[in-house]
């Protein structure tokens, strides 16, 4: 598994414990999967977590329902397998703007976004700058397709800064807009996913990673669901101005 994509993948699921989604039991398993990265038998389970089977079996049915587990099985052993982090087979490092490219030409009328005010920081700074470059274009085609924009706290106090003219040439606002807490595994994150494959940003590091597999982009709108769970609707109009 690539340095970058595992990386990526872990801020995702430290992420998702923290949100408290999760029973402890639950956290338990999914904590001992990660750290093993290999599939687990039951009793390889109850060793580690020193708990009954049948509490083990129901919360990893439990886990198996929204996705994040997956139980296999060779000759007569079931095992259990952590799944965003168990492939990368479909994910490739790519320059930022071939990636917004990318989702630009999606046939998907919605997506899924997330930005992280470091990320936010860098795109307001180069607005301010009168940077106009491809990227930022493609970035224009796609707010207006947005349905779901989740921003942090500190991002959408910078975006409430720029003028609105210029939010208006450069960031189109999404059509639902939620305020997340501040949090270091998105700060210098942007993420956009159509539901078929997922665009991981990371606007300090300069660098982008897209994905084509169904389980990262599971995991990652089951995150973007739990977050707007957990957040503060509000307005866009109200962030972005009326006219934009």
């Amino acid at each position: 598994m690539s340095h970058i994509y595992k990386q990526y993948m872990s801020k995702i699921f430290n992420l998702e414990l923290k949100r408290g989604r999760f029973n402890k039991t639950q956290v338990s398993i999914l904590k001992t999967l990660h750290t093993e990265e290999e599939p687990l038998s039951m009793r390889a389970l109850e060793e580690k977590l020193d708990k009954k089977r049948l509490t083990i079996f129901y919360n990893l049915k439990q886990l198996e329902k929204i996705g994040l587990v997956r139980q296999d099985r060779t000759g007569q052993i079931y095992t259990w397998v952590l799944k965003p982090l168990e492939t990368e087979s479909a994910s490739a490092n790519i320059p930022i703007e071939r990636a917004y490219e990318v989702l630009a030409r999606s046939p998907s009328q919605k997506l899924w976004g997330i930005q992280g005010g470091e990320a936010v920081r860098v795109l307001t700074e180069k607005i301010s700058k009168g940077t106009t470059y491809k990227s930022i274009h493609h970035r224009q085609r796609l707010r207006r397709i947005i349905v779901d924009g989740i921003i942090t706290t500190k991002g959408v106090e910078l975006i409430k800064q720029v003028a609105k003219e210029e939010l208006l040439s450069h960031l189109r606002r999404p059509t639902i807009l939620h305020i997340t807490a501040d949090t270091p595994e998105l700060d210098s994150l942007e993420i956009i996913s159509d539901g078929k494959l997922l665009l991981i940003v990371d606007r300090i590091g300069g660098t982008a990673i897209m994905i084509r597999d169904s389980l990262a982009v599971s995991a990652y709108l089951a995150l973007h669901e739990t977050i707007k769970a957990l957040s503060s609707k509000v307005r866009p109009q109200d962030v972005y101005g009326e006219g934009n």
